[in-house]
């Protein structure tokens, strides 16, 4: 019976421990945008203005990380935090997307999915969002990592992952025909005709966007969308033998094949009776 005691009494303990740590786990604080970057950006200036003159090496001492910490306590923030962020999704911008406020686009934040890592591929399912819609992420910011066998921080952001919405229940639906005369950024969905390498040089396409007249309707959007794509992903116009050119880089992004039905976001043109889509950026997703 006393032996029976003690090992109730044992796994007792047991659980009061598991519950102890349990209860200990540190609450992620949400954030809408328009409050978040009032603090953020005050970090963020300070942390610059303190450090304009230091040279790299001393960013990647000690001292910079502790002016780091010393500004984000200051306002209410703290390295290597975790945080839950509200705004309106706008693009991508190579290992990043970029959240805005809702009146004002020129207040933004960016958040980036792997800035400590060398990897620049995004989530497939990034090319999913939607850009102007509302978007909750998970990201840490003044993150700490280790680089050249230095522990440093930063005054970016890095893990980002999307919380909302909920990107699985995504549908394809093609739209290439709704973009056509629409030069806001967009998610483009559609069925791939072809998919080829970029046919000029870089030194081509160098001399091509050095001789931009920007007076053309469309052409400086082409020559810039040319220059930085590896490859060219043309989907079908629905109802029509033209098609809708997506400029992409397979840095960011993974090739479909010929048939696929594919999601990706860009920013759409038209030159010279050519319709087109600068999508460098963007990763694609490919539905199954």
């Amino acid at each position: 019976m006393r032996k029976k005691f003690l090992l109730l009494w044992s796994l007792l303990g047991i659980l009061v421990l598991i519950t102890a740590c349990g209860s200990n786990k540190e609450t992620v604080k949400e954030y809408n945008i328009d409050d978040f970057l009032k603090s953020y950006n005050k970090v963020v200036n300070s942390v610059e203005e303190k450090t304009k003159y230091w040279s790299d090496s001393e960013k990647e001492e000690n001292k910079y990380t502790d002016v780091i910490k010393q500004y984000a306590e200051k306002n209410d923030l703290s390295i290597n935090q975790t945080i839950q962020l509200r705004g309106k999704f706008a693009y991508i911008l190579g290992t990043a997307l970029n959240l805005q406020e809702e009146e004002n686009s020129e207040n933004s934040f960016l958040c980036f999915f792997h800035a400590s890592k060398k990897s620049t591929k995004v989530p497939s399912e990034i090319a999913l969002l939607n850009p102007g819609d509302n978007i909750k992420v998970e990201v840490t910011i003044f993150p700490k990592y280790n680089e050249n066998g230095k522990s440093r921080a930063s005054i970016y952001s890095d893990n980002c992952k999307v919380i909302t919405p909920n990107l699985s229940k995504v549908k394809y639906k093609s739209n290439t025909n709704s973009v056509i005369g629409n030069s806001t950024t967009s998610r483009i969905m559609g069925k791939v005709a072809s998919v080829i390498e970029n046919p000029y040089s870089e030194a081509e396409r160098k001399k091509i966007s050095d001789s931009v007249d920007s007076s053309v309707s469309g052409e400086y959007e082409f020559s810039s969308a040319l220059r930085y794509a590896t490859n060219i992903v043309s989907l079908n116009l629905d109802g029509t033998d033209d098609k809708l050119l997506c400029f992409v880089n397979k840095s960011y992004a993974k090739l479909p094949k010929t048939g696929d039905k594919i999601s990706l976001i860009g920013s759409p043109f038209t030159y010279s009776n050519t319709f087109g889509v600068d999508a460098n950026y963007s990763p694609i997703y490919i539905f199954k």
